[in-house]
């Protein structure tokens, strides 16, 4: 009976060292700050997230935070977003096979958004993958001119990022993401050659591939309120040292009242924190093509005229 005791004990201690030992190398490795980092990395520029946590406990199989606070070198003094009630839980059964996952749930703008990482090398050599879902965040409760590219946004938002995140190649990562917004509008938005403007809308579409630093946007796609449709396509790199975006999208309307008459083209280049947004309808289009053909035409009389005139010997 005694020696059984010591046995037991002997692996009570032993089951416990390799808890903590666990539970060490997962704050030591995987800090809530750094898997948020990783998760808005493609978005947002990983390494220059400022993170402020309040009301953190911590236990052996997760930690708590009442809030956890991000922001951006960009917007000096500003929040970027807020999440609250998060919940950090990792597992350890997968380590039979050498890996760790973790999840964690929050609550963001009365949504809820949830966070798996699962593949996490522990033994062995593993490729981190990581899914972030969001569903029902509603973004009128986002502060109004908080961020660069128009005063505010409305509506309701679903959507999904799923992607390989190797941890000391963030290069080569690879994923997906798809994103739908629903009845809202985006209000003052500046473009640099047009009236500001507010769009309601019905829904919004995002459908996209991550490769290494570059979002492309495979689909995106606006139907408006007023009948108005947008959609186009494009890229985000967020390069830390070269950041652009570039979309393409075209515009179509048809009904009276609407901010975006007839059709045209809608542009988008720069940065993600500073582009230029540039609105061009049709019309502009054909006088610009038809003062063109003009020019060209008085060009080609001219040379014709110059040919004609007999040279002096």
């Amino acid at each position: 009976m005694i020696k059984h005791r010591g046995r037991l004990i002997y692996i009570g201690i032993a089951v416990a060292w390799f808890f903590f030992t666990v539970t060490i190398v997962l704050y030591a490795f995987f800090p809530y700050q750094k898997m948020m980092r990783v998760v808005f990395q493609n978005f947002l520029g990983g390494n220059r997230i400022i993170v402020a946590i309040e009301g953190a406990r911590a236990g052996v199989f997760g930690a708590r935070a009442a809030k956890i606070t991000f922001g951006h070198e960009i917007l000096q003094g500003k929040p970027l977003f807020e999440i609250e009630g998060a919940r950090v839980n990792w597992h350890f059964m997968p380590l039979f096979k050498g890996v760790i996952s973790i999840n964690s749930t929050a609550s963001i703008y009365d949504g809820k958004m949830k966070l798996d990482i699962t593949n996490i090398p522990f033994f062995v050599n593993s490729i981190p993958f990581l899914t972030v879902t969001m569903k029902g965040v509603s973004l009128s409760k986002y502060p109004e001119g908080r961020l660069p590219w128009f005063k505010g946004l409305s509506g309701t938002m679903n959507g999904w990022i799923k992607k390989e995140m190797p941890l000391y190649a963030t290069e080569k990562q690879k994923g997906s993401l798809s994103f739908s917004l629903d009845n809202g509008e985006i209000k003052e938005l500046a473009p640099k050659n047009f009236p500001k403007l507010t769009l309601p809308y019905k829904k919004i579409t995002v459908d996209g591939k991550i490769n290494g630093y570059r979002i492309n946007f495979d689909n995106l796609f606006l139907e408006g309120t007023n009948g108005e449709i947008i959609k186009g396509k494009g890229y985000l790199d967020t390069n830390e040292f070269e950041p652009k975006i570039d979309l393409a999208l075209v515009y179509e309307s048809k009904k009276e009242g609407s901010p975006l008459q007839g059709k045209g083209k809608i542009n988008v280049n720069g940065n993600k924190w500073m582009f230029d947004v540039t609105v061009t309808p049709d019309s502009q289009n054909a006088a610009s093509e038809a003062d063109e053909a003009k020019q060209s035409e008085s060009a080609k009389q001219k040379q014709a005229e110059i040919a004609k005139t007999p040279t002096k010997k």
